[in-house]
């Protein structure tokens, strides 16, 4: 999944989320904290939320701050394959 935000780019892949800046590429801070390290899909809202949808729930990322939702939490199903903001 890719998704512009700012003047990087973010990519989600199998292994994870990675931003691309220029030359640099680098991993996704809060990664430890996701749900999966699966990434299906991304989005992002008019707030600036950051939306990681992955093979095991739902996360936003928001002024640092990472929140994660799972089937427990209401979701019909873990794997988030769209998302629509």
């Amino acid at each position: 999944s890719l998704l512009w935000s700012g003047n990087s780019l973010l990519v989600g892949t199998r292994g994870g989320l990675f931003q691309i800046a220029g030359d640099v590429a680098s991993r996704f801070g809060a990664q430890a904290e996701l749900p999966s390290l699966s990434i299906l899909s991304l989005a992002s809202d008019s707030r600036g939320t950051l939306w990681i949808g992955t093979a095991s729930g739902l996360a936003s990322h928001r002024d640092g701050k990472l929140r994660v939702w799972k089937r427990r939490d209401g979701l019909p199903g873990e794997q988030i394959r769209r998302i629509v903001p």
